[in-house]
């Protein structure tokens, strides 16, 4: 995480919002300062960076737009600018057959044959909590329900990965859920609320991490 040095005026984010590129040096250091730019002056707005390219900020428009499969489509890629011509499997697939693939997906990636898996292999696997501003379309979106999914799952190598950034938001109280759950956490992630800058703070590793330990 990048921390800005100074604040950018009204002008140099009217010209970043312009020409916005999600890749430039100013992006990684003022995101949020140009997305919620974004949002207010132009909250659907075209960049003519990497051959041209819609940007959608609002959620209610993103969500619009997922659903709308019959103008939208995440195939050939879903990455700006284009990798180089590739199929990933269901993430380039739109409905109908999206959902298709994602049923004979589903039965591989079940709580219990991943955690045979990680079990088996002696790693750990991580689900984490993410807050439902920034993903709405994540359903992990409180430390409870994460906790209770580790309850039924019921493994010593699926764990939590704790976002202080994503719980802050999310259900606040960082050092209650902290000591609460620390025996369901394997792996913390810092950064401050709400610029997700570096954070003031060190958290050691937790002790009930084996290594080596692995997200998803």
């Amino acid at each position: 995480m990048f921390s800005p040095t100074r604040d950018l005026s009204a002008s140099e984010l009217d010209a970043l919002v312009e020409k916005f590129d999600h890749h430039g040096t100013a992006y990684r250091t003022h995101s949020v300062d140009i997305l919620h730019h974004m949002q207010s002056k132009s909250p659907f707005a075209h960049s003519p960076e990497h051959g041209g390219f819609w940007v959608a900020t609002k959620a209610d428009d993103c969500l619009a737009i997922a659903k709308d499969t019959g103008t939208f489509s995440s195939s050939p890629t879903n990455v700006i600018p284009d990798l180089e011509p590739s199929l990933f499997i269901p993430m380039n697939i739109d409905p109908p057959e999206f959902y298709e693939y994602r049923g004979i997906l589903n039965s591989l990636f079940s709580p219990n044959r991943v955690k045979a898996h990680a079990e088996e292999k002696q790693i750990t696997l991580c689900t984490e909590v993410m807050n439902k501003y920034d993903r709405p379309d994540q359903c992990c979106d409180h430390v409870a329900w994460a906790v209770d999914v580790l309850r039924r799952v019921n493994s010593p190598r699926v764990k939590l990965l704790f976002d202080i950034y994503h719980v802050q938001i999310q259900d606040g109280d960082i050092s209650r859920h902290l000591r609460d759950n620390i025996q369901w956490i394997a792996h913390v992630h810092t950064a401050g609320v709400p610029g997700r800058y570096e954070s003031r703070c060190h958290i050691s590793c937790c002790p009930s991490s084996p290594s080596p330990s692995f997200c998803w």
